[in-house]
This record gives structure tokens, sequence and C-alpha cells, in this order.
């Protein structure tokens, strides 16, 4: 089977609210994150009103996103979109029995995921995908409405369909009900060419603007921009329902050669970002750190790895080794180990000239990021231990990093009571976001990148836009400093850890404290949301972690072992282990359903101040008062 590359202009996009009185239609990727190496697209449309439809369509495109991201980076088919498509109508439906008041909320779906066998197209509802080539329409989704049903079965002519007061009622979206799952209509297209056009939008784009004209549009000499301006000005002023789209243009498509299926493709690098420094590196090194299908964290199970650092190109000449050599080997193997160290460890990073107050992964894993008392954020490459990029705007400590989900943006918060959104490829402070009185603490990034949580000595947390670097929302209620903040993992809460010893459940919608959790003795450092997000994980000055139930608001497991406050608690993405860092030096990684401790690391000469898992959950990784960043293997 042929391999295509296909290349694409810079994508185009609007989310334009209309004359309703919010704004339900959701796009992924978010307005103004898209760029040249973006492969899958989305436009939702939230039904429902006070239903929370808004809520429906950010959970479709979070969820599908992460879906894709995960499972089909470079090919899908029908199996995984219905897949995508089950898992958000399974979190739409966890929505509704937390929040009974938005039963009826449901979104249409337009999906379109370019990729080396050609481009998948999907839909649900009435947001259409058009493929547009030379000004014809080569391909156009069919509307899932009552409307188009009647007309298929000879109800109602054309002429009745077109302003029918019945025109707009679904037959088909994805919702949260008890009833049969609405499934996408899947579409694989092999036939593509340079300057075909893919335009996703919502109903609303095309309330005043017809088929003919819109490839009339598509087919002028304008600028790829001047084109989408001149779709968004048809709805513009008259429009009342939201409209929304996205505009992709098709550069070229060439066909290549079959990767070799004797040699396995390491792990591929973010199309996000674009780390110059990181593509020097050799091929024998690229392969030294691989993300892909690795096994399982085992309890007590001596499985044999292959060491990072020893990755070698097989060589024929070199199949037969004597039991001499091999031993040979083997005791100079007993020595390095004596002489570096546990065999968790696999690499130091040093650069920073202070202690390390956190640390965080890539979304690919390929990368980290560190914040710093000495002011600075950097950029590592984790293969090579190389630090790529210093990243130096900050008048004080910075003490919370993270990475945006797409991994294009980094945040940071620091002791001058800012936060700062970067471009970590070139180190460059893209905006600088004030509104907290007093030392930034943590922070985080929603699910779809497109807002920030903050806490802060002020006692708040703020809600933070992305793109205007405005603060939407103050969160008021804790009673001392907030030390740590959380997103659920479909972005509608938030969790927050506080020195008045006490966590709290925030609702993002209404501002509203959900719950506040009690049980911790002493200041809450660090809190996590489990991946499913039914739970929590909190690590606190009373040397204890506590799992807790947020349906319920109770502590269902408290677990004990370090012998110091605990400055920062994780959790695996398979939400069955969690890691901890504490002011003993130690890392301590536990199985989370029987709340044992399964392995204590101990070779900083520090406090640990950070920990973060891989995303595959295979490593760890460590920050700490001895001015270093330590990787950990913890399958060994």
């Amino acid at each position: 089977m042929k391999t295509l590359k296909i290349t694409i202009a810079p994508p185009l996009a609007f989310n334009e609210q209309g004359k309703r009185a919010n704004n339900e239609d959701s796009i992924f990727p978010p307005l103004d994150q898209a760029d040249i190496h973006s492969r899958l697209f989305m436009v939702c449309d939230g039904v429902g009103g006070a239903e929370k439809g808004e809520i429906a369509s950010q959970i479709a495109c979070q969820t599908i996103s992460q879906f894709f991201a995960k499972y089909c980076p470079d090919f899908s088919n029908e199996e995984h979109v219905q897949k995508a498509v089950q898992i958000a109508q399974q979190e739409i439906e966890m929505y509704i029995k937390r929040h009974p008041e938005a039963q009826g909320m449901a979104t249409t779906l337009a999906l379109l995921h370019l990729h080396t066998q050609g481009a998948t197209v999907a839909h649900i509802g009435d947001s259409r995908v058009y493929h547009i080539r030379n000004g014809k329409i080569l391909y156009k989704t069919r509307d899932h409405t009552l409307v188009n049903e009647w007309l298929a079965n000879e109800i109602i002519t054309p002429e009745e369909a077109k302003n029918h007061p019945k025109k707009n009622v679904l037959v088909r979206a994805l919702q949260g009900t008890n009833q049969q799952k609405a499934k996408a209509e899947v579409k694989l297209i092999t036939d593509l060419q340079p300057n075909d056009y893919f335009l996703l939008c919502s109903d609303g784009v095309l309330e005043h603007l017809e088929d003919d004209t819109l490839c009339q549009i598509l087919q002028s000499n304008n600028s790829l921009e001047q084109k989408i301006e001149v779709i968004k000005e048809y709805g513009r002023d008259i429009n009342r329902d939201n409209y929304s789209a996205y505009l992709i243009a098709l550069e070229s498509v060439t066909d290549q050669p079959p990767l070799s299926t004797s040699i396995k493709a390491p792990a591929s690098k973010p199309r996000t970002a674009n780390y110059n420094q990181a593509d020097k590196s050799s091929p024998t090194k690229a392969k030294k750190f691989q993300l892909l299908n690795l096994p399982k964290i085992k309890k007590a199970e001596a499985t044999p790895q292959q060491d990072l650092n020893q990755i070698q190109p097989t060589n024929k000449s070199k199949k037969y080794v004597t039991l001499s050599v091999l031993a040979a080997i083997l005791l100079l193997a007993g020595g390095l180990y004596a002489f570096f160290g546990s065999k968790e460890h696999v690499r130091t990073f040093k650069g920073h000239t202070a202690y390390v107050c956190s640390v965080v992964f890539f979304p690919d894993g390929r990368y980290a990021l560190s914040g710093s008392g000495d002011s600075t954020l950097k950029l590592w490459d984790i293969p090579t231990g190389e630090c790529l990029q210093t990243l130096k705007e900050h008048g004080g400590v910075v003490y919370s990093v993270a990475f945006s989900p797409n991994g294009r943006y980094a945040l940071s918060a620091s002791e001058d009571n800012t936060l700062k959104l970067w471009d970590p490829p070139t180190g460059r402070c893209l905006k600088t976001m004030k509104g907290h009185d007093n030392i930034v603490r943590s922070i985080a990034f929603s699910p779809d990148g497109r807002y920030a949580l903050s806490g802060s000595d002020d006692f708040t947390l703020k809600l933070w836009d992305i793109q205007t670097g405005q603060y939407l929302k103050t969160l008021e209620g804790h009673k001392n400093i907030v030390r740590s903040v959380a997103f659920s993992p479909d972005g509608c809460y938030a969790l927050s850890g506080s020195d008045d010893k006490t966590l709290k459940l925030w609702d993002l919608t209404t501002g509203q404290c959900l719950k506040t959790m009690q049980g911790h003795r002493d200041v809450v450092r660090s809190v996590a949301f489990s991946p499913n997000g039914r739970y929590a994980l909190s690590g606190s000055d009373d040397i204890t972690l506590k799992l807790w139930d947020l349906t319920t608001g109770q502590c269902l497991k408290t677990m004990e072992g370090h012998e110091g406050w605990i400055n920062s608690v994780a959790i695996s993405p398979d939400g069955q282990y969690a890691l901890s860092g504490s002011v003993d030096k130690a890392l301590k990684l536990w199985n989370i359903q029987t709340g044992q401790c399964l392995k204590t690391i101990e070779e900083h000469g520090g406090t640990v101040y950070s920990v973060a898992f891989s995303p595959d959950g295979r490593y760890a990784l460590s920050g700490s008062l001895d001015k270093t960043l330590k990787l950990w293997d913890i399958t060994k």
C-alpha cells in the first residue's frame, strides 16, 4: 500500500458567537493553535442551550483529540473513529450524571484526519465537511436531520426542504443517553491532490452561504486568508447562530516508499514544535529513548530490561560472543552499577544554578521542562541530556512549569507574581499574564490548551484565557496560600491544595466550590486528578498521601512511608500508580489500589521538590534541591 506525504498551508479558522447569548461551538485545534504540522481538525456544534451544549462540544473535542493522539497519529479508519466517538459519549454521560441539570446536552461532529493513507472524514449531525477541487465539490457530508430523512423518503420536495421549519431538527447527535449510541458516518478519501480544499463548518456558516458561492470563493485568486475572511463575512452581524469553520488547503501530496517492517520506527517527534538542536542527534542516539509499546509496571518482578545507555546497532560479526567475554561484560556492568548508583537511574540533567522546583515531560516524552530558583526555565532533550534552551525573563523563583497539550507552548509561574507564556524552541516570551497580588505557586493547562489555571499566595485561583492573557474568573474560598492546582481530564473542574490543610473541588463553569475535603493535619502541597477524573491524590506536610473520592469527598486511603513532608505527587497515565517526592530526599512509587509502597529511590542530594510520570508511565522525572533533574526507569 502506498504511503502519502501530505503538506498543508497554515490552517485557518474562526469561532464566532453570532447573535446567540453564548457560543456553543468548539473547534480543534483551538483558535490560533493549528499549524502546518496539524493533522486532526474538528468542528463541534453544541446542542442544548441551557443544558450546556458548549460543554458537550468541548468534551467531544478534548476526548476525541486525545484518543487520536494516542492511538492513531499516522492512520485512522472507521474503527478508530467509532471508538473515539464511543469514549466521548461516555464522557458526556458521566458529566450528565454529575450534573443532572445538563440532561439533554449533545453535540454535532465534523472531523478531518490527514494521514499516510489519505484523509479520514467523519461527521454526526449537521456540521459538514467539504472536499473541493477546482471549484467543484468532490465530497460533502450528508446532514443527519429530520428534513433530510423526509427528503430521502420523498415525503417532501427539495424546495420544501430548503426553508422547512424543522430543518435544524437532528436525528443523530453525539450525546450521553441510555438509548442506542449514535455512530459517525465515516469516509476514507484517497484521491488527494495539491490545491484541494477541505472545509469543516457548523451549520451556522451555511445559514447565508450556498454551496455554489462557497466554490466560487475558493476558486478565486484571493489569498487563503482573504478566502476565510469572505466566508466569515457571510455570517457577520446577520447570523442568528454560532458559526465556526476550519479551512485546510493541501500544498503537496507525494508518494513515499513504505516504512521497512524489519526495523521498529522510533517514537515520533512532536508535530507542533521543531527543536532543531534535537534533530542533530545521531541515529544511534535517537534510539536510546523509546516510549512506544513498553511493558507495564509490575510489582516484585525482576524482568531484565535493556539499558538505555547500552543500546547499539546490531552487527552480524558480533553475533557469537564467548562465555568469557560475556562474563567480563557482566563484571563491568556490576562495576558501573556500583559506581553510578541504583539500577533505576537513567540520566542526570545539570545546568541550573539553584534548586529545581518543577519538572514536566513534553506530551510525547522526548523533552523535559524545568523551573528553578535561579529564575529560569530550561528545555531538555531526554535522549541526550542536553539543555536545548534556557528561558529567562522572570524576576524571581520559577515555582511551576507546564507544557500545552499539543506541546506548542509552555507556561510558568513565579515569585514575581506573574505567569508567562513561552515559545519553547526559541525561548521567546510570548505573553506576561498579571492579575495575582502575590507569588504564583502553581499553574496548569486545560486539556484543550485554551485556558490556564493558577494558584497563589493571595489565597485565590484564577482561570485565564491563553489567547488574550486575561483572567476570566477568580476562585475564592481558601483561607491560606494555594500551593497546587490541577484541571480535571474533561477540563470542567479544578482541584486545589492549600496551606489551610484542605483540598477544594471547583466547577469552572460557575466558579463555585463544589466540595471541601478535610483530613490532612498540615499544609497540602500537591494535588492530582486520576485519569478518569473520579479520584484525587494529595501530598501534605503531615507526611502522608491521601486518595479521595471526588463524588463523596471522602478519604479512601492514607499512604505513609516518607520521613518528611511531601512536596509533589503524580498519578500514572493508567491510574494504577502514584509517585511522591519529599523533603527526605526520596522518591516513592505506590500501588494506589493497595496503598503499598513498591519502590523507594534515594539518590538526590537534597529535597525532592517535583516528580512527574512519562506519558507511557515507564519513566519518572524528579527535580531537587541539589540543582539537578534525574530520569528514572521505574520498571527496574
